[in-house]
């Protein structure tokens, strides 16, 4: 078998592994794919995946060519259309009174087909709405009801670090977090420090539940009083220390004082 590369799709969540007839495609490099709907635009997130691993059977079938300038003008092309179909949308479903919020607008590579995102607290009867959109870009129009996570995961951001919003740059799902996480970790549940740019609770609280007690069996919070345990990264005097990886006994750095 030849090179195979992980690569994600602008149109769904997770990785996928693919082969490449292009020995040249490397990580950052955008690719056209072949889904289930049609052509797509991915980007190679993973270079060289072990030939061990067989490709991933998903909607993803495979990878068509790298992206040439050409195409670039075209999703350029595509981006405006996007943006301006956004803006009409939002304007049509106030006109027509309907209780959602149009939050993203994606055109397939052959600018066929409009997929309009958008949440809202119930059902909605966008059966005018579909017709006046069809009718002004003159494409297949497809709507999709989403909740307030995949919405901050399509449309990013930066989240409170002034990072970009995990959920649009490297998560493949949404892990379950419940508000136990939040106070194993002395966080307020109901405090803006707990909570995303989604209004939910961050889902670094997920990532960060291993380093302390609960699931992960963890080391407890800063300043916390346990058994004394070099193993365990805590101090002479039973503290939490600063600790990680390679870290040795020796290398205490105690917090709190």
């Amino acid at each position: 078998m030849g090179k195979q590369v992980g690569i994600k799709s602008e149109l769904s969540d997770g990785v996928f592994v693919l082969p490449v007839e292009d020995e040249t495609i490397s990580v950052r490099d955008r690719v056209l794919v072949e889904g289930d709907s049609g052509t797509e635009v991915a980007d190679v997130v993973i270079g060289q995946v072990e030939s061990s691993q067989l490709p991933f059977p998903g909607r993803i079938k495979r990878v068509i060519r790298r992206i040439s300038s050409q195409d670039e003008q075209w999703l350029a092309t595509l981006e405006e259309k996007e943006r301006e179909a956004l803006r009409f949308a939002r304007r049509k479903a106030r006109a027509l009174g309907l209780e959602m919020k149009v939050s993203k607008v994606r055109m397939d590579f052959d600018g066929e087909r409009g997929t309009f995102y958008f949440t809202a607290p119930q059902r909605v009867d966008f059966r005018e709405l579909v017709r006046i959109l069809a009718r002004k870009f003159h494409i297949r129009v497809e709507m999709r009801q989403i909740g307030v996570r995949d919405e901050a995961a399509l449309v990013g951001g930066l989240g409170p670090c002034g990072k970009t919003l995990c959920c649009s740059e490297h998560m493949d799902g949404f892990p379950p977090i419940n508000v136990k996480m939040a106070r194993e970790q002395g966080i307020e549940p109901n405090s803006n420090s707990s909570t995303g740019m989604c209004g939910r609770l961050k889902c670094c609280l997920r990532f960060e539940q291993e380093g302390y007690g609960g699931e992960g069996g963890g080391c407890g919070g800063c300043g916390s009083k346990k058994a004394k345990s070099a193993e365990k990264g805590e101090g002479p005097d039973g503290r939490i220390v600063l600790w990680g990886p390679g870290a040795s006994a020796d290398d205490f750095s105690l917090r709190g004082e």
